[in-house]
């Protein structure tokens, strides 16, 4: 008995990724590996289901037991599924009675949307980045010179706004 209370408080314990509604897939893998830590994936991928008496069962209260863990973890997993979505998104799962159907119901709203918001196309080397030419940084390409090992960039006076005025007899004045 003193096991299942301490197995709920493991679940209420444990920090989750919250879910706000973008970028389903990375917080989904995130909550698989999270529930695999804790194994309790097959709660969430198979659902609860109350166990069957077997030839092997001879108490009536072992598998009472039995059914009343696997409740108390189904329960817990479910809690964490809702402190993982914000108020905007509990709303879809707050009448889950397990684990599987708020994680189903999770699954068919946002999986479809985050795939078509991912515009993933093969790379046929269009992308690849600009080849460098000698002297040129990776940090900066060619405006780049000069940049690192202690140098300060020097911009062009005339990006500074200073012009220069030729003066009789060839003083040159700096002008702001």
């Amino acid at each position: 008995m003193a096991s299942t209370s301490n197995s709920s408080t493991v679940y209420s314990n444990v920090k989750v990724p919250l879910f706000e509604g973008e970028n389903y897939d990375f917080w989904a893998v995130k909550m698989d590996t999270l529930f695999t830590s804790l194994d309790v994936l097959e709660f969430v991928r198979n659902g609860y289901e109350e166990p069957a008496p077997t030839e092997a069962e001879e108490s009536s209260q072992r598998l009472e037991e039995l059914k009343k863990k696997k409740k108390i973890t189904d329960a817990g997993v479910l809690g964490m599924i809702q402190r993982a979505v914000t108020i905007s998104i509990f709303p879809r799962i707050m009448r889950a009675k397990t684990s599987k159907e708020a994680w189903n119901n999770l699954q068919q709203e946002f999986e479809e949307d985050s795939k078509s918001k991912l515009n993933i196309q093969p790379n046929n080397g269009e992308n690849k980045p600009p080849i460098q030419n000698r002297g040129e940084s990776s940090r900066g390409g060619r405006f780049g010179k000069g940049m690192g090992r202690g140098r300060k960039f020097q911009q062009p006076r005339e990006a500074m706004g200073v012009k220069e005025k030729h003066i009789k007899g060839s003083v040159k004045i700096n002008v702001l």
